[in-house]
């Protein structure tokens, strides 16, 4: 029998990675705020990937109806750091 390997959570993976990344602090809050401006009862996000933006967008916004959709494609890109990690889980 194989071992079960525990899936790290998405603050792990925040944790774990935010150092490497440099544009979340220019992405996270746009879409509540502009959702509030318009009092928007429905978000759609294209590219869902770990779920971190999800999580933002649901924590500012907790009545708002979220719709997530990723078109992923496992092993598109050998040589995208994004695809081998997300390929480890």
């Amino acid at each position: 029998m194989h071992p079960v390997r525990r899936m790290a959570s998405d603050q792990e993976l925040v944790r774990r990675y935010q150092a490497h990344c440099s544009w979340p602090h220019l992405y996270y809050g746009v879409i509540p705020h502009f959702a509030g401006m318009i009092s928007a009862n429905t978000v759609a996000e294209i590219g869902v990937a770990y779920g971190y933006h999800a999580e933002s967008i649901l924590s500012a916004l907790p009545s708002t109806k979220y719709y997530g959709v990723d078109p992923y494609l496992a092993g598109y890109d050998p040589n995208d750091v994004f695809v081998a990690d997300v390929m480890k889980i």
